[in-house]
């Protein structure tokens, strides 16, 4: 998959917010993005908002998804847990 890192969906817990480059089932509108998921475990030198990342995924577990805050936007339907990653090309 590829997207773009939008940014924090929540001040603490849970994934970034993540705008695919092509539709996906259950992906959102979300701030004026389209394809938006939930993406958990991006490494820390990919977080930065606008950098575009490639990667493997899978549906992400309640586990995985861990404690978050309730100050975030739950729109977003998709939580998914990321796999080998790559700023170059898809994994």
């Amino acid at each position: 998959m590829q997207g773009t890192v939008i940014g924090k969906i929540r001040s603490s817990g849970g994934g970034l917010a993540v705008s695919l480059h092509k539709h996906y089932h259950k992906a959102v509108k979300w701030q004026g993005h389209k394809n938006v998921i939930e993406l958990l475990n991006i490494p820390e030198d990919m977080q930065l908002e606008g950098t575009t990342i490639y990667f493997k995924s899978r549906i992400a577990t309640t586990e995985e998804q861990g404690i978050i805050t309730a100050d975030g936007e739950e729109s977003l339907k998709l939580v998914l847990y990321g796999k080998n990653f790559s700023i170059d090309a898809c994994p």
